[in-house]
């Protein structure tokens, strides 16, 4: 069957993370015997509709987030209206965590909860075979039967992760999500991309919904099956670097060790960079990490104050976390440091303690972000229940904890208080994150672009007046050298 399989993002500076689940789908439909057409796109910078009608899909599998569910709402209602025979199918991140809402109020056909691979590939030998009278045996799938709603059941997580396919990049222009900056933060390099070691995460953070995706036991590949990919980016490639995407990397340190001392076996010495937990890294391992080419590990350390980090269900105490980053420094390890404003029962106070301990940290990269009660979280539950959010927000790109200029929800300090807080303290950061010897060429090449492109640099600069935040002005500026080198890229294939 030919099946389209779509990312719908949403245009942003650095948008350069290929769509990892909708890739690892499309291989395994591929190893299943179907013709896949993949696309990650933008649907309000780009128009896809005539391409996918072209191809005459089957089946359209369609992923989106939260921020991006207006879009997908949009986008799904032209697909039906061009493709009306296509059977279409939900998944992804907000399909996920708010399911039984997502189906009744999209309508697709069949939506898809929790990891997508297996139930998506017996689905599609059901439909192929029309054999689709009992599809109980296919786990986490919303469907009609009768004009009423039927569920097969909770997803269950894929326990051999080696038994997977490695993602079908080369369903995607991948050369583009190899350009500088790439993927880590403040360290501009290009020939970056993004692998995945494990799924899962066992902790109970309130803001979070990776559970409702991966579930909460952790399972890791095997080594030896994540350095076949790594060996399969750089033959197919010529990657430098990976950022390991996992929630949770540095969970099982027998594992990481392992994985270090390999890839120290490897020709190539690549760096990369994770992300942890601030009670799941010891010295030693830290200095192994760095050892193999660690050049960056990201930390949610979320709040400075203790009520905060309770209130989140964080697990954790911030009594050593100024001497975990002296020893990344002392490891030659760049740090990454995320903190979150406007928590439940959050005062002033706390936020002064969250900014006290950022500058103490003294990161090589630090955030801001808003405290975002996503779906299918128990924060989303409380900000229900205590009034702090609107149960008629609509799902827009609102729903973006990073570029929100005000926060969704007020849970007591007032959101341009807030606004004001956060642009403040993002502020004073804004040199040590972004200017440094490393970033020098990159830089040069923004401000190039810059020149190229003026109703692009006069759009961000307009953007960032009224808000004031340094941030908002380097994500337009991004977001125009990123239309530059898509405007390179296509004039290159058009000289081919």
């Amino acid at each position: 069957m030919r099946i389209a399989l779509i990312n719908v993002q949403c245009l942003e500076g650095n948008n350069i993370v290929p769509p990892m689940g909708l890739l690892m789908v499309a291989a395994q439909l591929e190893r299943d015997g179907h013709s896949i057409r993949a696309f990650d796109i933008d649907p309000d910078e780009e128009d896809i509709i005539s391409s996918v009608t072209a191809f005459d899909p089957s089946i359209i599998g369609l992923g989106f987030l939260t921020n991006t569910y207006d879009k997908a709402k949009r986008l799904l209602a032209k697909l039906k209206r061009s493709l009306p025979r296509s059977k279409t199918v939900l998944g992804g991140a907000h399909s996920s965590s708010v399911p039984l809402e997502t189906f009744k109020n999209l309508r697709p056909d069949y939506l898809i909860a929790g990891e997508g691979e297996i139930t998506m590939s017996r689905l599609c030998k059901a439909l192929e075979r029309d054999i689709t009278s009992d599809l109980s045996n296919l786990d986490g799938l919303y469907y009609w039967r009768n004009e009423a709603v039927s569920f097969t059941g909770p997803p269950v997580p894929i326990e051999h992760l080696d038994e997977l396919p490695f993602p079908a990049r080369r369903l995607l222009d991948f050369e583009r999500y190899l350009t500088s900056p790439g993927i880590m933060r403040g360290y501009a390099m290009d020939k970056m991309t993004t692998i995945i070691t494990s799924r899962g995460c066992p902790y109970p953070c309130s803001f979070c919904a990776s559970n409702k995706v991966f579930g909460r036991k952790i399972r890791n590949r095997s080594v030896k099956n994540v350095i076949a990919e790594i060996r399969l980016l750089s033959a197919e490639y010529g990657i430098k670097g990976f950022y390991i995407c996992d929630d949770l990397f540095t969970s099982n340190s027998k594992w990481v060790l392992s994985f270090c001392e390999a890839l120290l076996k490897e020709p190539v010495k690549y760096r990369w960079a994770c992300q942890s937990r601030v009670d799941t890294l010891s010295s030693g391992l830290a200095r192994s990490m760095g050892e193999s080419g660690c050049a960056q590990i990201d930390f949610g350390v979320e709040s400075g104050s203790t009520s905060t980090l309770e209130k989140l269900n964080k697990k954790t105490l911030n009594d050593n976390v100024v001497s975990l980053f002296r020893m990344l420094r002392e490891a030659g390890i760049r740090s990454c440091a995320t903190f979150i404003i406007g928590n439940p029962d959050e005062t002033e106070k706390d936020i002064e303690d969250t900014y006290g301990l950022a500058k103490s940290l003294k990161a090589d990269f630090t955030v801001f972000y808003y405290s975002t009660p996503y779906p299918g979280t128990s924060l989303h539950t409380m900000a229900l229940d205590k009034g702090w959010l609107d149960d008629k927000t609509p799902y827009s790109s609102g729903w973006n904890h990073r570029q929100a200029c005000l926060p969704l929800m007020d849970a007591g300090i007032g959101r341009e208080r807030l606004a004001a807080l956060r642009r403040s303290m993002q502020n004073h950061f804004y040199f040590r994150n972004y200017f440094n010897i490393r970033n020098l060429i990159f830089l040069c090449s923004v401000f190039y672009s810059s020149l190229l492109h003026p109703s692009g640099t006069i759009k961000a600069v307009t953007t960032f007046f009224p808000v004031g935040r340094l941030d908002d002005l380097v994500e337009g500026l991004l977001i125009n050298h990123r239309r530059h080198i898509n405007i390179r890229a296509m004039s290159t294939l058009d000289h081919r």
